[in-house]
């Protein structure tokens, strides 16, 4: 039985297996609009997909919000099974499933949340909705194709802790003993930047060291804010055009560099006790220069920090 690796971030959901990874935008829109076909002098842009899911039809991916109505729940009770999140998950399926051109019959799945949801009294119910959710059948179909896939089992956990066993493992789920011996013995740091959120954790001796573990709302998401201040585009249209290179961020993103980096110096107040700093997300790669000049070489990145959270999922599940 296959198993998958699950970063539903908001910015987008990433799947790895032993066969592959995939990333797609979290772009969800409401298909109920009629589509014009074509006017003259004019051309159309090309279609997003379209998922049929038990909870309604949704058109998914980069352009999704020219087409439909756009879906932009960013609450935590989205990753307990909201439709939009269903549809998410079932396209990145299916383009895992057809970029490895295999159909995974039945699978086991490790889901990485954000802390928030893994934080405080409602913890526990939030992790065991999660499983409720993707444990069981999914059908679905996309342009029409059918598909199906039963989960097995699902084990949550959080999303840095994904990038620590990217940093930790090898890609056969085996410990790199340089790494070991500095998560073993010394303090490490995980900085996740994503679309909503920055999530810090350290730990200490293996441990985790509570009071350097939280998650703050100045993710891309804030950059974007910035930009997009007379709000004439929806937040999946902004991330579109930051992800095709067309969007100039050049005077937002030193505002937002600041206020990340306040948010890490109120909570790391002494970084320098970290003998490694992981930094992850595509948040990290838009502020690698601000994270090089901070934290020098106590600072690692991943080949790939976009997916090295669903990755170090998959790594750690092989143990």
């Amino acid at each position: 039985m296959k198993t998958i690796a699950i970063d539903p971030g908001a910015g987008a959901i990433k799947l790895v297996s032993e066969d592959g990874a995939v990333e797609l935008p979290s772009i969800v829109a409401a298909n109920g609009a009629e589509h014009v076909s074509a006017i003259a002098g004019l051309q159309t842009s090309t279609p997003p997909g379209k998922v049929v899911t038990p909870g309604g039809t949704f058109l998914v991916g980069m352009n999704a919000h020219q087409w439909g109505q756009p879906l932009e729940n960013l609450d935590p009770d989205r990753f307990t099974g909201t439709p939009e999140m269903e549809a998410l998950l079932c396209a990145a399926m299916t383009l895992l499933y057809k970029q490895v051109d295999e159909i995974y019959d039945e699978v086991k799945v490790v889901v990485g949340l954000p802390l928030d949801v893994l934080t405080g009294e409602e913890a526990l119910s939030n992790a065991q909705a999660v499983k409720d959710w993707v444990t069981g059948p999914h059908d679905w179909e996309v342009d029409g194709v059918p598909y199906t896939t039963a989960i097995k089992s699902a084990k949550v956990t959080s999303q840095p802790s994904g990038a620590l066993f990217d940093w930790l493992l090898d890609h056969d789920g085996h410990y790199i003993p340089e790494n070991n011996v500095i998560f073993s013995k010394k303090e490490v740091g995980i900085i996740a930047i994503g679309m909503n959120s920055l999530e810090l954790l350290g730990t200490e001796n293996k441990v985790i060291t509570q009071r350097f573990t939280v998650g703050r709302s100045v993710g891309v998401r804030r950059m974007l804010e910035i930009i997009n201040h007379d709000e004439l585009y929806s937040r999946g249209e902004m991330d579109a055009k930051l992800r095709l290179g067309d969007l100039d961020y050049s005077n937002a993103l030193p505002i937002w560099s600041s206020e990340v980096s306040d948010a890490i110096n109120k909570t790391w107040t002494n970084w320098k006790r970290f003998s490694r700093i992981i930094a992850v997300g595509g948040g990290a790669v838009l502020l690698r220069d601000m994270l090089t000049r901070k934290f020098k070489d106590r600072l690692w990145m991943p080949p790939d920090p976009v997916l090295s959270i669903a990755l170090g999922l998959w790594k750690v599940s092989l143990r």
